[in-house]
């Protein structure tokens, strides 16, 4: 399930299994019609568990969406017309509201209302560029069940120190940034079990391994299309790691040290110049590894 995550980062969407739960007041609305549209969920307000509402061409987010006393998961992403300065205070008053996208949404500011949302756990603000990372990580600081912060294509340098503030966080989504280094309160991210470097090329490998190999709880970690050529001894220190992805590099031989990870079920090192003899001693070092070598799907 988590290596599904990355594919709807910036909508944050995920797919629906929920049946239909038509009451007698309004036999007629399947959960389709009341999930994807704002209108019709509002017409059955208790019924309402989430709303998928992404490049939905919407310009407010009207008071009404108060009544949504249900409601777990709204996805908003790729709304830029909606004034989240209004918007967020009325969805900081869902008492059930754990998921939340806002990605490619233009958003300068998060309103200071998001740290009442207590049972928020996972927020994606994708492609979010002008936003102040150091504000919103004091705020999300705030949130005591939060789990899952997707920060996908925001142009960032640098993470904020204030990342290490949110102490239950468990994944981690920092895709196509221009990372060079990680800051140092990482490290106090114990709880972090899974990790997205994808598509930051510029990043000091040999010290992000190092500073990984404190987060004892790590087992996903993706450092695909980043440009690496050679993979660091240091890779052999995330012995907890159980799936790794190393798609779409320029990786031809591979580190004894990988032998060390002991406890991997999966390795994608698919779109790589893999030598020969790196191709079998893969298959020595890990003989109980799924080692996707070609055709494999991104995270």
């Amino acid at each position: 399930m988590l290596l599904s995550l990355g594919a709807f980062a910036c909508s944050g969407e995920k797919p629906t299994d929920n049946p239909d739960t038509s009451s007698p007041e309004a036999p007629e609305i399947r959960p389709e019609a009341y999930q994807n549209s704002l209108e019709v969920a509002l017409k059955v307000p208790d019924r309402v568990d989430q709303l998928r509402l992404t490049n939905a061409g919407l310009e407010q987010i009207p008071a009404e969406i108060t009544k949504l006393k249900n409601v777990k998961a709204i996805y908003l992403s790729d709304n830029p017309k909606v004034d989240y300065q209004e918007a967020i205070p009325y969805l900081a008053q869902l008492p059930q509201l754990t998921e939340l996208a806002l990605g490619a949404n233009q958003i300068k500011e998060l309103p200071a209302e998001i740290s009442q949302m207590k049972n928020l756990s996972a927020l994606w603000l994708d492609i979010n560029p002008e936003l102040k990372w150091e504000d919103v990580l004091n705020k999300l600081e705030k949130l005591p069940g939060f789990k899952e912060l997707s920060l996908n294509d925001n142009e960032m340098q640098q993470i904020p120190q204030q990342i290490g503030q949110l102490q239950n966080l468990e994944i981690l989504y920092l895709e196509r940034n221009n990372l060079k280094k990680l800051p140092e309160s990482l490290q106090k991210l114990g709880k972090l079990h899974t990790l997205s470097l994808n598509g930051n090329p510029e990043l000091d490998l040999k010290a992000t391994l190092n500073q990984l190999s404190q987060l004892k709880n790590l087992e996903v970690l993706m450092l695909g299309m980043s440009n690496i050529e050679e993979l660091p001894e240091e890779i052999g220190q995330l012995q907890n790691l159980e799936v790794l992805w190393l798609n779409n590099n320029q990786i031809e031989t591979v580190p004894q040290s990988m032998a060390q990870l002991k406890k991997l079920t999966a390795l994608h090192i698919f779109a790589n110049p893999l030598s020969d003899e790196a191709t079998a001693r893969l298959k020595e070092m890990l003989p109980n590894t799924e080692i996707v070598y070609e055709g494999g799907a991104m995270p």
